[in-house]
C-alpha cells in the first residue's frame, strides 16, 4: 500500500510504485517515476 503524507504534493502525471511512502512536505514533479517499496522524505 502506498502512503502519501497529507502535506506532500504529488503533481498529476507522477508515477508512484506500490508500497512507497512519501513523507511530509515532499514535492514530486509531474514526470517523476518512483519504483515500488521506496521511502522518500
Amino acid at each position: 500500500m502506498t502512503n502519501i503524507h497529507p502535506t506532500a504534493i504529488v503533481q498529476p502525471g507522477a508515477k508512484i510504485g506500490d508500497g512507497t511512502v512519501i513523507g511530509p512536505y515532499t514535492i514530486i514533479g509531474s514526470e517523476v517515476v518512483i519504483g515500488s517499496h521506496n521511502r522518500i522524505g
